[in-house]
Order: C-alpha cells, then structure tokens, then sequence
C-alpha cells in the first residue's frame, strides 16, 4: 500500500523510495509471520485447491465492492468458506469480475492513474485475507467485514481522485446525500449490536447455517441460564459444522447441567478429539468422570488440563477435590493452593483450603 501510494503521489526517483519501502516490507513480514502463528490453517477441513485460489481471491473482492456499494445484509459470519464458494457455478463470474476490471484499469492507467492506485490500494489491504494464503477463519468464511478496515483506504483514495473532478456544488450536495444515508444506515445496524443476544440472532437471520452464530447465541443464552434455548443452537452448531470443538464443548457443558451426563461426555470426548489440546474439555470430561466415581480418569484429564494450561485455577481446584476423595490430603491442599495463586477470588478453593 505505501509503495502504490508513494508511486502515486508523489514524483520521485526510485532510489529515494527503497529504504522507506525496505522498512515497510521488513515490518509486513514479522507481522505476516506473527498473524501466521495467530491464525494457523491447520484447523482447516477443506483447502482450497491452488488453481482455485486466484478465483476465491476474484470473489473475495467482488463480495467487498458490492458490500461497499450497498451496505446491507451484514453479519458477523457470512459463510462464504472456500468449500462453499467452489460449490457454486456462479463463482467463475465472481472470481473474473476484478481480474477484467484490473485489466481495464491497466489499459487506461494513465488517464486514470488515480482509480488504478485507489483500486491498487484496497486489493493490497486485502491481501492478506484473500485467501492466497489460507487462514484459521477461512473454516467458517474467507470474508468478514473487519478484514475491510485497511482496505477502506482505497476507496476513499478514489473517491478523494473523483472529487476533484465534480463542481463545487454537486460536491457538497452529494457529500450531504451520502452521508445523510450512510449515517442512517450505521444508526440501524448499531441495533443490532445492541446486546450479544441481538448480535447473533441478527446474524441467523442473515445466514441460518452459521455453526459461529448458533454456537455464539448458545453461549450467551447459557450464561443467562437459559439452558432450554441453549441447546437447541449447540446442536445446530454442531449439526452445521461437526468439526466444532467448541460447540461440541458448550453442548456438553449444558446437557451436564440438565443432568445427561453419559451424552455429555460424549461431546467432550468428541470435542477432544477434533482438538486435544483444549483445556476446558480436560476438565469439563474429568467433572463428569468424577461425578461416576471414576477418580483415576478424572485425574489424569485434569492433570492435563493443568499442563495444556498451566494458569487454569478451576482445574487445580477440580483435581484437589479428586485428591482429597482419594485420601491424598497434603498434595490436595497443595493443589488447592494453587489455585488461588492463579484466581484469588476462587471462593470455593478458600472454603476447602481452610
């Protein structure tokens, strides 16, 4: 994006533009590599084939013109992954449609520099979510408003090269127009933001099989102790999606407070299973092995929730109590102990410790 600006607009001589550049580029990289580690692809069950990807790329920015062009219809989870794109015959118009506009673009650069460095601009902001290079979200959707923020800078670059093109009046009575609507358009959408509740039945509404948005409803209807609305969206989730550790998780911790706790360990060794690596289905698992009296089981998932998670008080807590029903006193306040020094307020660990 700084190359494509600088090139732009100012004129200057290649060389004083390399060492800004380098810097830029060196910085893009540690971040690409740190982003890399945060949203690893390993998670992912479909990757996109390499032939496909510059097409995915193609919708990827045809998705975010049109939302830009018309803002409605938007959702925390659109479900646009690479499986379900590549389902979709219209997917090679999608794919095309920037691929002949970058084309044009190029055709007529020099008349229209500015458009060619604004679109320039927004595809370079994107890059990194185009799906070129696969990403964790991409499980759920290549696209998602947020990944725009950046990007944004190109449009407003060409709307800044188009203004200087109109008459002074059209300029102002179309700035009020546009942004007359464009501010009651964000009025409307923050109701939808209104509460977490609101967020995610707002986000069904626009796409019914979001696994993300049943699982996100689930968890805040269960929060409120509403374990009757709960679980049918945990089930929904998992339905969409079965590779949903999560949900599996959440749907368990449910059915475990309504007193089935057979299916709930069911889930929590599913969700194990599609992820061992998470804690909290360790502990979740090893309550319900607890409450059957199988102590040694319990044991050793806590034992390694506590080593996935070293800070996890709940499950210092859980493993003392196991310990203490096995007669194993002083290594159970130990544990106890430990607790508290990663949660101080764990009152229930006060209670048995004194």
């Amino acid at each position: 994006m700084a190359w494509i600006l600088d090139v732009w607009g100012w004129q200057r001589a290649w060389q004083t533009r390399v060492p800004a550049l380098l810097a830029w580029g060196v910085l893009a990289l540690c971040w690409s590599l740190v982003t890399s580690q945060v949203q690893p692809a390993t998670a992912l069950a479909v990757i996109s084939p390499l032939w496909a990807r510059p097409l995915l790329a193609g919708d990827v920015v045809t998705f975010y013109l049109a939302k830009l062009v018309v803002p409605l219809a938007l959702a925390p989870d659109y479900g646009r992954s690479p499986a379900v794109v590549l389902a979709q015959g219209w997917f090679w118009l999608t794919g095309i449609v920037p691929w002949v506009l970058a084309g044009l673009l190029w055709w007529q650069r020099l008349r229209l520099a500015w458009l060619l460095a604004a679109g320039g601009v927004f595809v370079a902001g994107l890059l990194p979510v185009l799906g070129v290079v696969a990403f964790a979200f991409q499980e759920y959707s290549t696209v998602a408003d947020r990944y725009t923020y950046l990007a944004l800078l190109g449009p407003a670059v060409a709307l800044a090269g188009l203004l200087q093109r109109w008459p002074r009046r059209a300029l102002v009575v179309g700035c009020a127009v546009v942004l007359g609507l464009l501010g009651i358009r964000s009025a409307w959408q923050t109701r939808s933001w209104h509460d977490t509740v609101t967020l995610f039945t707002h986000a069904l509404h626009i796409h019914p099989e979001s696994s993300l948005a049943h699982n996100n409803l689930g968890m805040a209807l269960a929060a409120a102790n509403r374990l009757a609305e709960a679980l049918p969206h945990y089930q929904e989730a998992v339905r969409v999606r079965p590779r949903n550790a999560e949900a599996h998780l959440n749907l368990g911790n449910v059915l475990a407070r309504q007193g089935q706790s057979q299916e709930a360990m069911r889930h929590y060794m599913e969700a194990l299973q599609l992820q061992p690596m998470l804690a909290e289905a360790h502990n979740s698992l090893g309550v319900a092995l607890a409450d059957q009296r199988r102590l040694d089981e319990a044991r050793a998932h806590y034992a390694e929730a506590i080593r996935i998670r070293p800070q996890y008080a709940r499950a210092y807590y859980n493993l003392a109590n196991v310990l203490i029903q096995q007669g194993h006193v002083q290594e159970a306040l130990h544990q106890y102990a430990e607790a508290l020094r990663h949660q101080p307020t764990l009152v229930e660990a006060h209670g048995n410790l004194g």
